[in-house]
């Protein structure tokens, strides 16, 4: 058996996210890019329900007045973690309760079909294609699991470590939490449970 990240996901979850604060000056005067050709002119979308950026080959930025999601599937995490900060520095009132990291892996080499069968008795034909399961790491911390097959023969795994938490600025967020050393943490954490229950 053989695993991989396919992608990873910081959501920061509040009520008063400003879709439209998001602009190319924006991302150009925080340091989040150096320059506006750094933007997939494709994928843009600006409206005042969301907005969407995505920086080439590196990350997509999309925000809603409820939720700010950063995803990237490259190896250079920090980069994801980069732009949180920067968000997050430079606009340290807006008010959060909850976070995310999430992590999507792909399984090689693993007969995942025989594991999510094996579930339950299946009528003759029938399969399951996903099962899902929540672990309470402590107070404020979760970790919800979804294992998924899909129509190619491969075996997806994706890890959501939920963090929820009293009303707080995004700027006591960056005071209370260290992201990378959670990521680190959370990447473990995945891994472990990926090695202890694909066997």
């Amino acid at each position: 058996m053989k695993f991989s990240i396919d992608n990873v996901t910081f959501v920061l979850v509040g009520n008063n996210h400003n879709p439209s604060i998001i602009s190319e000056y924006f991302l150009v005067k925080t340091g989040i890019i150096k320059s506006p050709e750094q933007i997939e002119r494709s994928a843009l979308i600006v409206t005042p329900a969301v907005s969407q950026y995505v920086i080439k080959g590196k990350a997509d930025i999309q925000i809603t007045p409820t939720k700010l999601s950063v995803s990237a599937a490259t190896d250079d995490y920090s980069y994801l973690f980069d732009i949180v900060n920067k968000y997050c520095r430079n606009l340290p009132y807006i008010k959060t309760t909850a976070f995310g990291i999430n992590l999507a892996f792909n399984i090689e080499d693993y007969d995942g079909q025989a594991l999510l069968n094996s579930a339950q008795k299946l009528p003759k034909g029938a399969s399951i294609n996903q099962i899902n399961c929540v672990e309470v790491v402590d107070k404020i911390a979760s970790m919800h699991v979804s294992m998924l097959g899909t129509n190619i023969g491969g075996f997806m795994v994706t890890f959501n470590h939920h963090h929820e938490y009293p009303e707080m600025s995004l700027e006591q967020l960056l005071g209370d939490f260290d992201m990378n050393k959670l990521f680190e943490l959370y990447l473990h954490k995945s891994a472990v449970f990926i090695n202890n229950t694909f066997i």
